[in-house]
């Protein structure tokens, strides 16, 4: 929270000194008139009492009997009482004497006793509560000293303090003529108004200086997730960044969603989505190759007619955006993407400050990018190759990739937060979870009846075929990269024939100890030979599948992923029309 300028601190100064000596004032006023008002409530008091030991002395006469000398004497009582209400008010009341004997005049001497002890009573208790309020004026007249006094020594020490602010900035402006890398912590002046427009441009420079000095770290990390990691911090530091997202060109007409980092985890816009690059506004940005900013939204999207990614955002709350192209070679090869759900608007500043990003990171990220479609081509002919060797169809092999993705996205959503990495590599390498039985021989492979116990373990062994395949292609990788490409797909591999309860093969993993991505493959795997067609059975209706592995396969999945399967449901099904096999 930003400090009042200097001239508000001493008008406010001014004011709060004001107010205190009114305050003593006021209340060395209240103190003089609540001695003279006490003074007149003890006369009154004392006249009153007087008067009813008066009456005690009548009554003393005739006990027996009022007699018009008694009746006298409370008159005079009521009369003193009534004189004294203008300065308190009495709760006590004595009634007229009316007694005809001794029993009742004694009782009436009792009333005029306990009339007495009110009166007493009130007195005391007005005193009382007169001296605390004195005492609290008095308490509150001594903090307002004491206030006045800490705020003249404030106002000292901010002018001290709004010195030493301007020497910094005096200082830092020295470092950045000198091209220093500046890390300034904030300084207590910076708070003053009539510091912070100085500020905020040493600042903006700051980081732009900083921020080339990123880019190199940036352009060194070599891995998609880690650049956008460090891509969003760095974002941070110029605009609201809630959601940072690349798309890159896969056509010169699509468009795909590449890999997205965000503060929630309720995604509709997720890596894999593809559409036509003209089916919005983005063909636009990588015509003229300049930022677009949209604040509002939801607005936007009511005036036009918007793609299908902008009705994604709208799912997730995204309220404004700014996007960027990134171009490689003089050609517009993707776009980045900084969002918020917050109801801000971006300016021009974010948008030229999101565009000098891209540009410094766009050969890096598209470098990165054609590399990891290179792992996905080479995915791919390996599943070209795997189903000329088994019977299984393409489309099963799709199918099922796309319901684990599928699977994957509602776990990342619902049970834990996972790396963008892993949702992508699991619809990559989910096709290859069989690969390993392209050492299997083909009689047992082709094989129409029943298998054998030997020609089961055999066929078993096909989980550490396609291990031992994909570790020796990563081992090779690492020579070059320093890092695991494909660890998700050997997981897959080795994972995906296991049982949640141990029962499954080839090593009766149990539990957590089972890979998440084998967990989701085994599921989605299942799920799609029960609901597709083969030679020795026909297509179950998919109610039917999911009753079977729920009733009939206990201990075969884990209990959050298959739940996950059943409450993604609707999506599978629309996947499963896509590509179902007649």
């Amino acid at each position: 929270m930003k400090s009042p300028s200097l001239k508000k601190q001493n008008d406010l100064m001014f004011s709060i000194t004001l107010s205190v000596s009114l305050f003593l004032v006021i209340t060395i006023c209240s103190v003089v008139a609540s001695y003279f008002y006490l003074e007149e409530i003890g006369n009154q008091s004392d006249s009153i009492m007087r008067e009813v030991n008066s009456l005690a002395i009548e009554l003393q006469k005739t006990p027996a009997y009022a007699g018009e000398t008694t009746k006298e004497a409370w008159k005079r009582v009521v009369q003193r009482q009534e004189e004294a209400s203008r300065f308190f008010r009495f709760r006590a009341v004595l009634s007229e004497p009316r007694f005809t004997n001794a029993l009742e005049g004694e009782q009436y001497r009792l009333e005029m006793r306990a009339f007495a002890s009110r009166i007493s009573f009130n007195r005391g208790k007005i005193f009382q509560w007169n001296q605390i309020i004195n005492l609290v004026l008095l308490a509150i007249s001594f903090s307002g000293i004491v206030f006045q006094l800490t705020l003249v020594a404030l106002n000292r020490r901010s002018l001290k303090t709004f010195l030493s602010a301007m020497e910094q900035g005096i200082s830092s402006i020295d470092d950045l003529l000198q091209f220093k890398r500046i890390q300034r912590s904030e300084h207590p002046g910076e708070r003053f108004p009539e510091l912070i427009d100085l500020f905020t441009r040493i600042d903006r420079v700051t980081a732009l200086i900083n921020l080339d000095h990123d880019m190199g770290r940036l352009s060194g990390l070599g891995n998609m997730d880690f650049l956008v990691d460090g891509l969003s911090e760095t974002i941070n530091q110029f605009m609201p960044c809630q959601r940072l997202a690349l798309a890159f060109r896969t056509s010169n007409s699509v468009i795909t969603a590449e890999t997205v980092k965000a503060d929630y985890s309720d995604l509709h816009l997720v890596p894999g989505h593809s559409e036509r690059i003209d089916a919005g506004s983005l063909h636009q940005i990588a015509e003229h190759r300049t930022p677009r900013i949209i604040n509002n939204l939801p607005e936007y999207a009511h005036t036009r007619e918007v793609s299908v990614a902008t009705k994604l955002l709208l799912k997730e709350g995204i309220f404004s955006s700014v996007t960027a192209p990134l171009v490689f070679r003089d050609k517009c090869v993707g776009f980045i993407f900084v969002s918020t759900r917050e109801n801000i608007e971006y300016h021009s500043d974010h948008a030229r400050e999101l565009a000098r990003i891209a540009s410094a990171v766009s050969h890096t990220l598209y470098t990165e990018f054609l590399f990891q479609e290179t792992v996905a081509e080479t995915t791919r002919a390996f599943v070209s190759l795997m189903s000329e060797k088994d019977n299984e169809t393409s489309q099963h092999l799709v199918r099922m990739a796309r319901y684990s993705f599928i699977v994957a996205r509602k776990y990342n959503q619902t049970v834990r937060r996972l790396e963008p990495a892993l949702l992508r590599e699991i619809l990559w390498f989910a096709p290859l979870h069989d690969i390993g039985k392209i050492g299997i021989t083909d009689l047992i492979l082709h094989k129409t009846g029943p298998l054998t116990d030997d020609e089961r373990k055999t066929m078993q062994t096909h989980v550490f075929i396609g291990e031992r395949v994909l570790r020796e292609m990563d081992a090779s990788l690492k020579q070059v990269l320093s890092e695991s490409l494909l660890k998700t797909a050997i997981e897959i591999i080795g994972g995906h024939h296991e049982k949640f309860d141990g029962s499954g093969y080839p090593r009766r993993l149990a539990g957590e100890n089972i890979p998440l991505a084998g967990r989701i493959v085994a599921a989605a795997d299942v799920f799609d030979a029960l609901t597709s067609k083969r030679p020795y059975k026909d297509a179950w209706p998919v109610e039917k599948a999911v009753s079977w592995m729920k009733n009939s396969m206990p201990g075969h999945f884990d209990p959050e992923v298959f739940g996950c399967l059943e409450s993604s449901i609707e999506d599978i099904l629309t996947v499963y029309e896509e590509l179902k096999e007649v």
